[in-house]
């Protein structure tokens, strides 16, 4: 074994290759600065983050908690009773129209919920949304 290959064995070639961060100590890294940004874990949060505003799930500022679920689900319903009222008391428009509004203020509720319910990893918003699948679907039923 020639001297350089004592003092550069594979091992100690794969510490000094290993960034700091997962050998645990500071030392020198071979990567650039670029490849550092892209392979270190931030230690801080943006400034941006905090002034950001939340808007809620799919950008419905009812869906900024679990609870919105709950709202969603009972405007629909409002809205719904409203249709089949206009639809049933001398409507003022096409009937066309009614069932159009109708289906779209159901579907657009039924449709988020179901898959809030599936893909949501928080039982909380999935609890909720399957609660508004649940009234949703008796109010096609009814």
């Amino acid at each position: 074994m020639t001297p350089y290959q004592k003092n550069y064995s594979y091992a100690s070639t794969m510490r000094i290759l290993k960034p700091a961060w997962i050998t645990g100590r500071c030392g020198v890294s071979t990567w650039s600065p670029l490849a550092t940004a892209f392979n270190t874990r931030p230690t801080h949060r943006p400034i941006f983050d905090s002034l950001r505003v939340q808007t809620g799930l799919f950008n419905k500022p009812e869906l900024t908690s679990y609870e919105g679920f709950y709202t969603l689900k009972e405007q629909a319903i409002d809205a719904t009773d409203r249709l089949i009222d206009e639809a049933t008391n001398n409507p003022t428009r096409p009937m066309v129209e009614i069932f159009d509004e109708l289906s779209d203020t159901l579907c657009k509720v039924a449709d988020l919920a179901e898959f809030v319910r599936i893909a949501h990893p928080d039982p909380h918003f999935a609890s909720a949304a399957e609660d508004a699948c649940i009234s949703v679907s008796g109010v096609v039923e009814k």
